[in-house]
């Protein structure tokens, strides 16, 4: 089933990643949603696709685009970590 909307979340920091995520989680969402995070370090969480960004890093815009490559949403929503 397809998702309503797709978060993407570029990260390079793994503390402030965290931090958004717990917010999300925290916060109860009456829609199908999924966030996909792109970083260099791995993310274990049921509603997060993790694609690994590797060295040299090429900017949010190359992560974004990574992300777009296998979004399901209907809504596409950008988020930054900070």
């Amino acid at each position: 089933m397809n998702k309503e909307i797709t978060i993407i979340l570029p990260s390079l920091r793994e503390k402030l990643l965290n931090k958004r995520l717990s917010e999300w989680s925290a916060t109860n969402l009456d829609i199908n949603f999924e966030i996909i995070v792109v970083s260099p370090f791995e993310v274990i969480n049921g509603k997060v696709t993790w694609m690994k960004d590797i060295p040299p890093f090429r900017g949010s815009i190359h992560a974004t685009n990574l992300a777009l490559g296998v979004a399901q949403g209907e809504y596409i929503v950008y988020m930054s970590d900070d």
